[in-house]
């Protein structure tokens, strides 16, 4: 199928509109479960060598996070104090949507997740990501709510 655009035309645009996500993107802070890391065991003791007391284990959890960027949607107001959607969007008051690239798409579908961090506000996710393409450029949309 023809297409109105060469694909230089759509690298250029696609360059400039990743300039754009760059330039109004926010840090996200994904917390994941911690890892449990258990270190110092001695299995003696299973094996009937020494004493029972003599078998300790240290537990330690290591935490598991990772910062991305991404553009941050909230419901606001206008100039005349009308409420306003982005795009159509429709957010409950502690509601945000959140547009990531396929990075940190990848980290938040990995595992569990303990919250998200925006603003020094924790957030959960809630639903699955949608898919968001523009031209050649994958942005996935994710909806939070506000954890506390």
């Amino acid at each position: 199928m023809a297409s109105l655009l060469s694909d230089t035309e759509k690298a250029s645009i696609t360059g400039a509109f990743g300039d754009v996500f760059d330039t109004f993107a926010k840090p996200i802070v994904i917390w994941k479960e911690p890892v449990k890391v258990v270190s110092d065991l001695n299995l003696d003791f299973l094996y009937g060598y020494e004493d029972d007391s003599s078998s300790t284990a240290s537990v330690t959890y290591q935490p598991v996070s990772g910062i991305y960027s991404g553009i941050i949607s909230r419901k606001g107001k206008n100039s005349d104090g009308d409420e306003y959607y982005d795009a159509g969007f429709y957010l409950k008051d502690n509601q945000i949507r959140i547009k990531v690239e396929e990075d940190a798409r990848d980290f938040i579908n990995s595992g569990k997740n303990e919250r998200l961090v925006i603003d020094d506000n924790d957030y959960n996710v809630v639903g699955r990501e949608q898919q968001a393409d523009f031209l050649t450029k994958k942005y996935f949309l994710y909806l939070l709510e506000d954890a506390n």
